[in-house]
């Protein structure tokens, strides 16, 4: 799957609330907005009838491929759970 990378060319009050809002977090403004659609996709997926599994933060950590965008790191001891 492609993702765009969304530039904004002047700082518009949508790029300034995204900016706070990825601060906050610890993450890049990109990777926010990359992360808002693939919740979103989820959410249609699921209205349209088709279940995705649920994942925890554990295995998104376990995962050897989890991109370093999440900003997901394997702090947790082995057997811990996140929800």
């Amino acid at each position: 799957m492609r993702y765009k990378i969304v530039t904004f060319r002047c700082p518009t009050p949508l790029a300034t609330r995204l900016d706070r809002l990825a601060e906050s977090v610890g993450r890049t403004r990109n990777a926010l907005v990359i992360e808002m659609i693939r919740v979103f996709v989820q959410q249609v997926r699921r209205r349209r009838g088709r279940v995705l599994p649920r994942y925890k933060v554990a295995d998104l950590r376990r995962c050897p491929c989890c991109p370093e965008w999440l900003g997901i790191r394997d702090s947790s001891p082995d057997g811990a759970e996140d929800a």
